[in-house]
């Protein structure tokens, strides 16, 4: 089926004539759908893109490109239908898989690497004077998609009009999954390092002409957690890929669309604040999960209108449809939800700023009563390291219902240090980033502070709304380390996740201060304890944003469309367990999955299986364990068979982490072949 042409219908139709879409739709062609185009990358690569192309030979569009490590023709199969319904609307979409992955050819070096950036740029630079296009293209996508639209629009290639990026930051050391406040992730780099072990392995689908000398290929790309843990500052590995840090590189207009229960709802304020070209934002309940495929954390959104209005106007030339007149920020106030680990509704409403928030400006003193408006007496409170310490505080970024957002946290607070502010006599609305600025000393070289932000109930139920974290040994920024000398007072400061809260009347805030947050980061390598000192001359604070009443209310359509079905996807069975010892002693967290693809019209299907756990020590801190495994197995129709297992063990003492990795594949019940990393890597101070 190389390149073959597939038309699909009108959306707004199903095979007997019935409507199916829910939402008026606009789609004015019909669709030709053209895979595995070949663009010859600048080295002589074979990247390969599927085309989706309005069927009105003659007619120029503008192209909306996204590119994915994650397999076109298999497991991200699914996500074609954006790209249906772009061109459905007069757009061409054009989704490509990056080199080394899916159908293309080359070596998946790493994440975001040059060669990448530089195909993306010749993809655009190619999509620009195809005989279809009027010269102007967009880049979008969610999670990797998103982060690689805005590292390529800092290369500012001429054709690239606008970019849309979902569920992804401009900050790949601050707020990626690799490393949280300086810290090693934890139960992530089991689920993602492990994952990409195997997907980067999987031989492409049999269609590709080239698939075997493919297949041989990616038997040995590179471990990319291996890298990842080889470089534990925020040094110029990180920073290549983070325009965040550069704003003025970044030219064209940008859309970010997050979700204040995803784990980079972080990043994306950092570039509203930053960013010097047109930027907008729209911020709901979600996880990591488009709006209108959410199941935990909705209510769902109907995006698509937006996304379309937003490449009207950067790709077709309209001079104004309203788009600029948006507000720079429109976001979902969360009211309160469920004490559940799976919430499926967030209640609040939707709101609009004509400005974006400022910078905290209320002040809450630590004292020995609590959070006070005012500064109390001279005092101290010490923080013991227990590493099993935030189990209760959920994933950092859930991505399916398995891993779920954080439950009650009364278990934790009661193993953490607290300070309760007084109960709210009137709600009180926060929105934007909060920070904790403290005067402590550490009792080793190495510490970590947690800081988790909840709002308690009249009848004492505690629920997280934020956190953040800090390796104190990267008091001084990321890009360097600095051992802590035992018993030295230092100032340091902890952005929290931004959020959007209101608390009710009669409920009260709760500072949560731990040395540890497990499973998301990894245990400090000692028993150390951090004195916060605090009182009049002393000035630990907690500065909160509060909202300004600046705010308008706006509807947004809850009432997501019917796509046409690009996949069927079997439901997904996970499970999110955790195991401690009677007395905290030792704690596992285990998360399992399960999955099968059939892409529509294409004669395989791919089943996925993995399982991932993370076991630390409150005895034993410096000795922490870290398992993955995942497998994929893609199968034709004909009984044709290529599976890919990644195996990950990570393991740590004191002064070094272990690192042991195996890829195994086979291709069609021949011997299965292996590839395998052993590893020791020193600890930087983390």
């Amino acid at each position: 089926m190389t390149c073959a042409d597939v038309i699909f219908p009108d959306p707004g139709a199903d095979n007997n004539g019935r409507t199916v879409s829910s939402y008026p739709t606009s789609a004015r062609y019909t669709v030709v759908h053209r895979r595995n185009v070949v663009i010859t990358a600048d080295d002589g690569t074979a990247l390969r893109a599927d085309l989706f192309l309005p069927d009105a030979p003659g007619e120029r569009f503008g192209a909306i490109l996204e590119m994915l490590p994650y397999r076109k023709d298999d497991a991200a199969s699914p996500r074609l239908d954006t790209h249906m319904w772009f061109a459905q609307r007069g757009y061409v979409g054009i989704r490509l898989d990056v080199r080394g992955t899916g159908a293309s050819a080359g070596v998946a070096a790493d994440e975001y690497t040059d060669a990448e950036q530089g195909d993306a740029c010749t993809v655009i630079r190619w999509a620009a004077a195809q005989p279809w296009s009027n010269g102007r293209v967009g880049m979008w996508g969610t999670s990797y998609a998103g982060f690689n639209s805005l590292q390529v629009a800092a290369r500012r290639p001429p054709a690239l009009r606008a970019v849309c990026s979902h569920a992804a930051s401009a900050d790949r050391y601050g707020c990626d999954c690799h490393y949280a406040g300086g810290a090693l992730q934890g139960i992530e780099t089991a689920v993602y390092g492990t994952n990409m072990l195997a997907r980067n392995a999987l031989a492409p689908a049999r269609d590709v002409a080239e698939w075997r000398q493919l297949a041989e290929q990616r038997l040995f790309t590179p471990a990319w957690v291996e890298t990842w843990l080889s470089h534990q500052l925020d040094d110029d590995y990180w920073q290549k890929g983070s325009p965040v840090s550069r704003g003025s590189q970044i030219a064209c207009p940008v859309l970010l669309i997050g979700g204040w229960h995803d784990g980079y709802v972080a990043g994306q304020f950092d570039l509203l604040r930053r960013l010097h070209a047109p930027v907008k934002a729209i911020v709901g309940p979600w996880a990591h999960a488009r709006p209108d495929s959410a199941t935990i954390c909705g209510p769902k959104a109907d995006y698509l209108p937006e996304l379309e209005r937003f490449w009207d106007r950067f790709l077709n030339g309209a001079a104004s449809n309203g788009w600029d007149d948006e507000p720079p920020l429109r976001y979902y106030r969360q009211l309160g939800r469920p004490v559940t680990s799976y919430p499926k509704l967030i209640e609040g409403s939707w709101h609009a700023r004509p400005s974006l928030p400022g910078a905290p400006t209320r002040r809450l003193a630590l004292t020995a009563d609590g959070l006070r408006e005012r500064d109390g007496r001279a005092g101290e409170r010490v923080i013991r390291h227990e590493p099993t310490v935030g189990v209760d505080a959920g994933f950092w970024c859930p991505v399916s219902d398995a891993m779920g957002v954080s439950g009650e946290q009364t278990p934790d607070n009661l193993r953490s240090v607290c300070y309760d502010a007084e109960p709210q006599t009137q709600p009180l609305t926060l929105l934007g980033t909060p920070e904790l600025d403290l005067l402590v000393e550490a009792s080793h070289p190495v510490a970590f502070l947690t800081a988790k932000l909840c709002d308690v109930a009249p009848d004492g139920t505690s629920l997280l709304i934020t956190r953040g974290w800090l390796n104190l040994t990267r008091a001084d920024g990321y890009h360097q380390a600095r051992a802590l000398e035992p018993g030295e007072r230092m100032r340091v400061r902890i952005p929290l996740k931004a959020l959007s809260w209101t608390l009710a009347r009669g409920h009260r805030l709760r500072l949560a201060l731990s040395g540890g947050d497990f499973p998301t980061i990894w245990p400090s390598p000692f028993h150390s304890t951090v004195t916060v000192r605090h009182g009049a001359r002393q000035q630990s604070a907690l500065f909160l944003p509060v909202c300004d009443g600046l705010e308008l209310a706006i509807e947004l359509s809850a009432e997501p469309q019917q796509l046409a079905e690009a996949a069927r996807v079997a439901p997904q069975n996970g499970a999110w367990r955790i195991a401690r010892s009677d007395f905290h002693d030792i704690g596992t967290v285990t998360l399992g999955s399960a999955q099968e693809i059939e892409p529509v019209g294409l004669p395989w299907r791919l089943t996925s299986t993995s399982r991932s756990s993370f076991a630390a020590s409150d005895r034993d801190p410096a000795h922490a364990r870290l398992e993955g495994r995942h497998r994929f197995e893609l199968t034709g129709d004909d009984g044709w068979r290529s599976s890919s297992e990644g195996q990950l063990l990570l393991t740590s003492d004191e002064d070094h982490f272990y690192l042991d990795a195996r890829v195994v594949t086979r291709h069609d019940g021949e011997r299965p072949q292996s590839k395998a990393w052993t590893r020791r890597i020193p600890r930087l101070l983390l």
